[in-house]
């Protein structure tokens, strides 16, 4: 289930300016239309620095039995479009799979399960919220596996989206990235709205504008299994 991972502005250009707010987009996750989980990503910045985390978990149920659970909590450090630092905790289904990738001048360090690898240039995570800066990206940085995936992203007609109780128009980006394509919806203003991919067995996976739930684990990020980090949905 990898792509759960895929796991979306313009920066600031004085490196001494006061940091922002931090922007954050909670979504449900749905897959054929039934509710599995959440997914929070908050992004910080001051000048040309990001912080970004992300936080999902997900259940998949059949007849009332969980019969798959998925986590992933990530940590990036950003200097203008590019990554310095990523970190990253999986647990797909009780496989722990943790991956890390840090910058010294321009070349990154990646570890996972694979080994360590050098890779050189400006790689960027999967930053659904900077469509901007994906549209230029022919690589990303996948955040379960540190593999650097080929992409490409395009627009791909508009169209209608929930938001907040009301269908709003919106565009949509065709994300090209494996294992398949995928839609990502942003408003006209360049806002992230939702995502919407065909995963294993052809099957809809959906992200929509929600509000959390009370069980959320309090602060994100806590890299804890699943089962361990109260993936109930």
């Amino acid at each position: 289930m990898a792509l759960f991972a895929l796991t979306l502005a313009g920066f600031g250009t004085l490196a001494c300016a006061a940091p922002s707010s931090p922007k954050v987009w909670d979504f449900q996750v749905r897959l054929d239309d039934k509710p599995i989980g959440y997914h929070r990503f908050t992004v910080q910045t001051e000048g040309n620095q990001r912080q970004v985390s992300n936080t999902a978990r997900f259940a998949v149920k059949v007849l009332g039995l969980t019969v798959y659970r998925y986590a992933i909590d990530t940590e990036e450090r950003w200097q203008g479009d590019c990554l310095t630092s990523m970190r990253s905790r999986t647990d797909d289904d009780g496989e722990l799979i943790d991956m890390q990738a840090t910058r010294a001048g321009t070349t990154y360090q990646l570890r996972n399960k694979a080994g360590t690898r050098s890779v050189d240039g400006c790689l960027t995570g999967y930053a659904y919220w900077l469509p901007d800066v994906l549209a230029r990206q022919t690589r990303l940085l996948n955040p379960q596996s540190g593999e650097i995936d080929a992409v490409s992203l395009s627009p791909n007609g508009v169209g209608t989206i929930e938001v907040g109780g009301q269908k709003v128009s919106a565009r949509k980006l065709r994300l090209a990235a494996p294992p398949g394509a995928f839609d990502v919806w942003v408003s006209e203003q360049g806002d992230w709205l939702g995502l919407d991919a065909k995963v294993r067995g052809g099957r809809q996976l959906s992200y929509r504008l929600a509000t959390l739930p009370a069980w959320w684990p309090e602060g994100g990020n806590t890299a804890k299994p699943a089962a361990e980090a109260g993936a109930r949905p």
